[in-house]
This record gives structure tokens, C-alpha cells and sequence, in this order.
């Protein structure tokens, strides 16, 4: 029984850490077509309806077609604040890789991968 209640309280303490930093970041969502499919952090989404939601803190997290996944960013070195808001496609071995996420007035975000042929697909403001 104190296992138990060790575990709900570790859990409890947790979900409370991470909800606390939540509001500290602010996010922008880009809601996106992507015309085929691709790769992010090892998962394989398929072309469809995405929404992707950018912090501040560098976590990316990608929903849509009955997939979700976060990762973390880095700022792209050659990055310069854009007009467009953008996500980023890169090639390898015939699959397409998302390797960033530009929002409107702000630097681009890599989300690190090696050996690719970098491609860009821009997103439409409404």
C-alpha cells in the first residue's frame, strides 16, 4: 500500500512540475498540409491535416492523423526572422524529414539530423 501511494504521489508531484512550467513558455501553432508523408523523431506520419505548436523553450509537438510527438529545438545558426512561417523538409534515403519549424517574425527552429537534402514548404497566412 505505500508503494502504491509513493508512486500516485511521485506521479501527482510530476504532472505538477511540468504543469508549473508550462505557462512560463509561450507557444505559436501553425495549422498545416503537408502533401507527403515524413519522418520526426523516429515516427512515421503520413500526408494530412497537422498542427504544429512551437514554445519558446524549444519543444516542438506535431498532432494530427492519429499521430502526436514532441521534440526539442535548437535556433537554427543561419536563421534571420521571416515573414512566412514555414516547416522545414529534409531528404534521406528516400523519406522526407522534418527538420524545422519557422513562425512569422521569428528565427528558425532545427530539430537536429544528420545526412539530408534540405527542402522547404511554406505555410499560407490567413
Amino acid at each position: 500500500m505505500k508503494l502504491r501511494t509513493f508512486k500516485t504521489i511521485a506521479l501527482a508531484s510530476a504532472l505538477g512540475i511540468a504543469g508549473a512550467a508550462l505557462p512560463a513558455s509561450a507557444s505559436q501553432v501553425l495549422r498545416v498540409k503537408v502533401p507527403f508523408a515524413f519522418v520526426l523523431a523516429g515516427q512515421e506520419f503520413s500526408a494530412g491535416q497537422y498542427r504544429v505548436n512551437q514554445s519558446d523553450n524549444g519543444l516542438i509537438i506535431v498532432q494530427g492523423e492519429g499521430r502526436a510527438v514532441a521534440v526539442l529545438s535548437i535556433p537554427s545558426d543561419l536563421a534571420k526572422p521571416s515573414d512566412t512561417s514555414s516547416l522545414h523538409f529534409a531528404t534521406s534515403d528516400s523519406r522526407e524529414y522534418l527538420v524545422g519549424v519557422q513562425v512569422v517574425g521569428e528565427g528558425t527552429r532545427a530539430i537536429p539530423r544528420s545526412g539530408y537534402q534540405e527542402r522547404k514548404l511554406t505555410v499560407a497566412s490567413r
